[in-house]
């Protein structure tokens, strides 16, 4: 019987390692940039002019969003700077791995956020769906 791990060992590892560390800098830096945008807003008037049912909206869509784009933003980097990953259903998966290793090494830092923070169920489908959405074109092969 054939061991069903024994493709573990030859993936990418380092190279996807290093393609989960760019995206979760990458990432980091766009929600510290959001932070400070709003924190410029709700310093403004205005942020009374906005509506509470689009607050609520945002508030409730828009980590799923992120989570989403993350695992996007994971695809599109390992495909546009790591040119010798050959992308497959088992490589996106392991890339997963690597940006949920790296968004908890992240999340063991002091650095201030809006949205990427901890890890969690939500997070792990998040990127999980838009890793495969993203990447739907790399399936196959």
């Amino acid at each position: 019987m054939a061991n069903p791990f024994r493709s573990l060992k030859y993936l990418p590892w380092a190279d996807l390692a290093k393609s989960a560390a760019v995206t979760v800098a990458i990432a980091t830096a766009i929600d510290y940039l959001l932070l400070m945008g709003l924190v410029a807003l709700n310093s403004s008037a205005a942020a009374t002019r906005i509506p509470n049912g689009l607050l609520f909206l945002m508030a409730s869509l828009l980590p799923l969003a992120v989570y989403f784009g993350l695992g996007a933003l994971g695809v599109f980097v390992t495909s546009r700077l790591f040119h010798q990953v050959i992308l497959t259903a088992n490589t996106m998966w392991a890339l997963v791995a690597c940006i949920v290793v790296a968004l908890f090494i992240r999340s063991l830092l002091p650095i201030p956020g809006l949205f990427i923070g901890g890890i969690s169920y939500l997070v792990v489908m998040g990127m999980a769906i838009g890793t495969f959405v993203y990447g739907r074109r790399y399936w196959r092969y």
